[in-house]
């Protein structure tokens, strides 16, 4: 096994060298607590330092009180960073008569990669028939999903992930935060490798007690996509998550960003 990257983390050196994409980023303060470095500039120079070459975003406030507000976040974002930043298309499945709007609107624009569910703060189950709509739009736009899953939320659990990914084989459905507890993981890993379809991302697993190493141990490594949660977590946790892991340079190396690219190509958006 190459352990090189391990050995240069423990000195402390940056990875320059290595493309880092963050597939699971948010943006501005949040309701319920403080954190700090949430503005667009100050994530920037966060992953600037970190070296993180592209990071993907969903604001939160898309995801909480005005997911219209949050949309035109990412877009002015994207305006100012646009080799840096790419965003998530989120949509609010309680406002349904707005879903073609915020696609003629947003998915057009070449650094929206792809769409944005929490179905957890949205209180709408991921199977819910205004979610319905938009996989069957996904289906004629192209495209894929990061949504929120959670295994112990009554509207995004692992099971009703699986519905979505058996249903739509034509979109990629990356499920956020691997199902967060341990029995989300475990079912995350088995969802993976059954479904061509179906990727997890890194970020949350403090929840779960599950290292990355068991889960590459236990899937194949290509389905498994670097995130971090920035700024709601620390996006040097999410890092030296990967960085500092008992696994072989080549797989982190696919992890850290090679891995999202393809599926970026694979499931690419048709307008």
């Amino acid at each position: 096994m190459n352990r090189n990257i391990l050995k240069r983390a423990l000195t402390g050196e940056k990875f320059r060298n290595i493309f880092i994409a963050d597939c699971h980023c948010h943006m501005g303060t949040w309701y319920d607590f403080y954190f700090p470095k949430a503005g667009i500039d100050e994530m920037i120079i966060d992953a600037d330092n970190m070296c993180i070459d592209e990071i993907y975003i969903s604001p939160h406030a898309a995801m909480s009180c005005d997911y219209k507000l949050g949309n035109m976040q990412i877009k002015e974002a994207i305006g100012k960073y646009p080799e840096k930043v790419y965003g998530y298309l989120t949509l609010n499945p309680n406002n349904p008569e707005e879903i073609d709007d915020q696609f003629e609107k947003y998915y057009k624009i070449k650094n929206f990669v792809g769409v944005k569910l929490h179905p957890g703060l949205h209180n709408y189950p991921i199977t819910g028939e205004n979610y319905i709509a938009v996989f069957d739009k996904l289906k004629e736009l192209g495209g894929f999903v990061l949504t929120h899953s959670w295994d112990d939320d009554r509207n995004c659990n692992i099971d009703m992930c699986e519905q979505i990914i058996k249903a739509y084989p034509e979109v990629a459905l990356i499920l956020g935060h691997a199902g967060g507890v341990y029995s989300g993981v475990k079912k995350s890993i088995k969802l993976v490798n059954t479904y061509e379809n179906a990727y997890l991302d890194t970020s949350g697993f403090e929840y779960s007690n599950i290292w990355i190493e068991d889960i590459v141990k236990n899937t194949n490594h290509e389905k498994i996509l670097y995130g971090s949660d920035f700024p709601f977590h620390d996006m040097r946790g999410g890092l030296s998550r990967i960085l500092f892991a008992d696994i072989d340079d080549k797989v982190k190396v696919d992890i850290l960003g090679k891995n999202f690219k393809v599926l970026i190509s694979k499931y690419p958006k048709k307008v």
